[in-house]
């Protein structure tokens, strides 16, 4: 059952297992803490996973505070620089987890590719349309 989702630009949602959801962060994470500019986003997004796992499973976690946090990303809330490298960082991520398989992340691949083709065929189609009104 679905219960981590990403919001992309056109509000489609891609939605995945939570174990996965948390695993796609965390991708996103460790690459934005190696990009300049990186490091702010790489905070914000900290704030999306729990901090530890046990018991922290499902749609959502108590995080330290104690308030309940969802696990959702909609990264049409994201400044566009944020969206650039959040959409960088995990481009970059998809080649380091094919390339290293386990020893990188215990994702499977496809999620990550599924949600990167999902992401590109909407940006195509957005530029497609933007060319149509011009």
């Amino acid at each position: 059952m679905a219960n981590g989702f990403i919001t992309l630009k056109n509000g489609d949602d891609f939605f995945t297992r939570w174990t996965e959801y948390d695993m796609i962060i965390e991708i996103a994470i460790s690459e934005l803490n190696e990009m300049k500019n990186g490091g702010n986003l790489a905070s914000f997004l900290k704030t999306r996973i729990p901090k530890n796992k046990d018991g922290n499973g499902g749609d959502s976690f108590l995080n330290d505070e104690g308030d309940f946090v969802q696990r959702t990303l909609d990264t049409r809330e994201l400044e566009k620089s944020e969206q650039l490298l959040f959409w960088k960082s995990l481009q970059i991520g998809k080649n380091k987890l094919l390339k290293l398989g386990k020893e990188y992340s215990n994702l499977n691949p496809e999620r990550i590719i599924e949600l990167l083709d999902m992401q590109n065929m909407i940006s195509k189609a957005s530029n497609n349309l933007k060319k149509l009104d011009t």
